[in-house]
């Protein structure tokens, strides 16, 4: 595991590929589609749905209920056209900082300054 200083190379690193990889997954498993239809939908390659679906890639992240359901929702969203895969990343990674649940990955990924660190403060606001 390398260990990353910039909360933005954890979003690049860890958080934006398990998003990625929980719209995969719903796509698939809630929508029924195809790991084909996956790729194209959301511009990625069928290898990139490939290891995401068999835990391969992406899966030092979980999400708790909330942010699942935010997820699904973003996969619905996208698979009818409403958005793209980009807005819905952005939207939920921004909520993902909101709730401060960033720290936690910033911890674990990243270099602690401190017991109660707040590298991230004022950061995302």
């Amino acid at each position: 595991m390398m260990k990353l200083e910039h909360p933005q190379e954890i979003e690049v690193w860890y958080l934006i590929p398990a998003i990625k990889r929980e719209i995969a997954n719903s796509l698939i498993s809630v929508y029924g589609l195809s790991q084909k239809k996956v790729a194209e939908l959301l511009g990625l390659t069928e290898s990139a749905i490939s290891q995401y679906v068999n835990s391969k890639r992406a899966n030092e992240v979980e999400f708790n209920d909330t942010f699942k359901a935010m997820i699904n929702q973003a996969a619905k969203e996208v698979m009818e056209g409403k958005h793209t895969m980009v807005r819905e990343i952005q939207r939920i990674c921004s909520e993902y900082r909101k709730s401060r649940d960033i720290c936690q990955l910033h911890k674990k990924f990243g270099v602690v300054y401190q017991e109660n660190c707040k590298a991230c403060e004022g950061y995302y606001d």
